[in-house]
């Protein structure tokens, strides 16, 4: 019981800290925001911020570690392994699309203004559970030999990156999932009889 206060407890210090940032970037950016202004609008000592994230850059790359999450449980959908390829992409899209959406818009402006490798580090889940699903498709001859699977997931992650910058440009003004599923099928309607049928 007292290991799940703690973990509550540690869940709310962050998300304090996390709200008090996108509050302050209203009108700021996340450079001209000090981390003792942080604390101080978060209510939490600068130990506390330490003790949680090594920099302010840290809290925007924590969005990435839940993106990650939730595409490793998504992978792991049995109603995955039945979609074609190309149904799995649209889904890819869309799912990268709704999680960006999730978020309040000044953290996501926040989460792809920082430079950082994290967005092309083909080691995370973003990225392998597409080319896992892609090559085991592949093998099947449902995804045609003469498509480079790694060529192919670079393109579509740095399709979507593109994607995600233009809604914060863009203020969020439009629905994102929707404007990212229009734009892959029309990417994707190029691999025609390549992905296991383009519909």
């Amino acid at each position: 019981m007292a290991r799940g206060k703690q973990n509550d407890q540690s869940l709310t210090t962050k998300e304090k800290i996390r709200t008090a940032v996108m509050s302050m970037m209203q009108t700021r950016t996340l450079e001209e925001i000090s981390v003792e202004e942080i604390c101080k609008k978060a209510g939490v000592g600068i130990g506390t911020f330490y003790h949680y994230y090594k920099s302010k850059t840290d809290i925007a790359l924590e969005v990435h570690s839940e993106m990650d999450a939730g595409f490793l449980t998504l992978a792991s959908d049995p109603q995955a392994k039945e979609m074609s390829p190309y149904q799995y992409i649209i889904r890819h899209f869309a799912c990268y699309a709704n999680f960006v959406m999730q978020q309040k818009i000044e953290f996501s402006k926040m989460v792809y203004a920082v430079q950082d490798k994290m967005f092309v580090d083909h080691n995370r889940p973003v990225y392998t559970t597409l080319k896992s699903k892609l090559m085991e498709e592949q093998a099947k001859g449902r995804v045609a030999p003469s498509v480079d699977v790694d060529e192919l997931c670079d393109y579509i992650n740095l399709m979507l990156r593109g994607l995600a910058y233009d809604w914060c440009l863009w203020e969020g003004k439009y629905d994102l999932v929707k404007a990212s599923v229009d734009f892959a099928k029309k990417v994707l309607a190029a691999y025609e009889g390549l992905l296991g049928g383009v519909q």
